[in-house]
């Protein structure tokens, strides 16, 4: 099962207003696959968003380098589980109108955050309700541009932080909705666990290390994670896509491909014992 991750090409995150050189060394470094994150600032105008999507995607044509997914904008501006009505419709209405504007990125995948925090207990079912109308007004403007809205699972007290509640979560939106594995949000279950539960839902990665404590997006080998098990989890759930990293604090991309490098020699002297 561990050899599955030969398949898996590299993508890294980041910002739409990436400079073209950066991005070049991104494709150096050996990453063929980017997911491309959308600004949280609420003041841009269609036309400036379009705009910088249209600077993305002519970049990474020329680069060579092709976007796999787009991390909508999240926050208290985006909060898809709003329980003032009014507030949770704009709140889609604007984040359907951004993937209308994504079209000429081609992405496959659309990852979406559940909800803002802090979350208490006495309203997080009203919460759960009104960000499960989101996630269903929202799957066919991905169907329109012809990507898959992912969620993804998320720390602390925000909706979908285990993987009993992303099953609930699954359970009652579009089918067409799936998964997006954050490695280092799971605070309450290991990332292997949870992989192992989500199985086939898993339609796209978000990977780094962190303490349990909370999020770190450290570079794998940096925290707790018990990388040999939590990849056969992964290759055990089918997963066929991009090892996307998600992670901060590298000096360079290449340090970032180094450490897959040398966790895939792991990884093999693993599946040979």
């Amino acid at each position: 099962v561990l050899e599955a991750y030969e398949s898996w090409p590299m993508g890294i995150s980041m910002g739409v207003q990436t400079p073209a050189e950066k991005m070049q060394e991104a494709k150096d470094a050996g990453f063929d696959y980017v997911e491309v994150g959308m600004p949280r600032k609420r003041d841009m105008t269609a036309e400036e968003r379009a705009e910088g999507i249209e600077r993305f995607r002519a970049d990474a044509e020329r680069v060579g380098i092709t976007v796999w997914s787009v991390h909508l904008p999240f926050g208290r501006d985006w909060d898809p589980s709003d329980t003032n009505e009014e507030v949770r419709v704009r709140n889609v209405a604007d984040v359907g109108a951004m993937i209308e504007l994504l079209a000429p990125l081609k992405p496959q995948k659309l990852v979406i955050h559940a909800s803002y925090e802090p979350i208490a207990d006495s309203v997080r079912e009203d919460k759960f309700s009104a960000t499960i109308k989101s996630f269903n007004e929202l799957a066919p403007y991905a169907k329109k541009i012809g990507a898959q809205l992912l969620i993804e699972d998320l720390p602390r007290t925000c909706l979908g932080n285990t993987a009993e509640e992303m099953h609930r979560l699954l359970a009652a939106v579009d089918p067409s909705i799936g998964v997006c594995f954050d490695t280092n949000h799971l605070l309450k279950e290991t990332p292997q666990e949870f992989a192992r539960s989500m199985g086939s839902h898993i339609k796209s990665l978000h990977v780094s290390d962190y303490d349990m404590i909370d999020e770190r997006h450290w570079l794998m080998g940096n925290g707790v994670i018990e990388w040999e098990d939590l990849i056969a989890a992964i290759a055990e759930s089918g997963y066929d896509g991009v090892f996307m990293f998600e992670v901060g604090g590298y000096k360079s991309y290449q340090e970032v491909t180094d450490t897959w490098t040398a966790m895939r020699e792991r990884l093999a002297v693993a599946g040979k014992k």
